[in-house]
């Protein structure tokens, strides 16, 4: 941000606390900061294009990646049909569902489109239980000495509270049995239990700072 861009700030900071904003469409415009009619092109970067398909409970994230977001942008605009995966209503505006995520190589775009793709995301976890559609959401539960992390549904304790949509639960399980051991020379360890549902690990220092 520039000089000129802080003065224009504050300025116009003084100008809202002074003047009697009354009227509702000139408090909106002060937060209008982009115009939703502008369309940004990708770059000549990897990446992913995808469209967030929202139900009624849910959205599914519908994937497409590419090692040229520029070159293909055009391509599916041209011809949606082609691209099945990204699930475009041709019947509603192509440009506001072919969203796009720049990455710095094509395996890293890969590699989020077989974490996230096709998958459903629960928009209200917390009032949604199906024992058959785990999200992916994890919940953590911390004390002074012991610390739970919920890989699939939340806990009965009430000060668990979420920590969002991480990983893959097995590939962290695999690395979290290599790792007793490194935390034990961190801190003294009582109990460290890991399963398909959660992962446990206590310390018998109540408030350590490295635990």
């Amino acid at each position: 941000m520039s000089f000129n861009d802080i003065e224009a700030l504050v300025n116009e900071t003084f100008r809202i606390t002074s003047e009697d904003l009354s009227s509702p469409s000139e408090i909106d415009s002060l937060f209008k900061f982009e115009d939703p009619s502008i369309v940004v092109a990708p770059q000549n970067k990897p990446g992913l294009f995808f469209n967030v398909d929202k139900k009624s409970r849910v959205f599914i994230i519908r994937c497409f990646e590419t090692d040229d977001l520029a070159r293909d942008y055009r391509k599916i605009l041209d011809g949606p049909e082609n691209y099945p995966s990204l699930k475009i209503d041709q019947e509603k505006d192509i440009h506001s569902q072919l969203l796009h995520f720049e990455c710095e190589n094509f395996d890293i775009a890969k590699s989020i489109k077989d974490n996230i793709s096709h998958k459903r995301f629960p928009l209200e976890e917390e009032n949604l239980f199906n024992v058959s559609d785990h999200s992916d959401h994890w919940w953590v539960d911390v004390s002074e000495n012991e610390m739970i992390i919920s890989f699939k549904l939340r806990s009965n304790n009430q000060s668990s509270f979420k920590i969002g949509a991480l990983g893959d639960a097995k590939e962290l399980g695999t690395k979290l049995k290599k790792l007793y051991g490194y935390f034990k020379l961190l801190f003294p360890v009582s109990e460290y239990s890991l399963s398909d549902s959660q992962f446990k690990i206590c310390t018998t220092q109540n408030n350590n700072p490295i635990f």
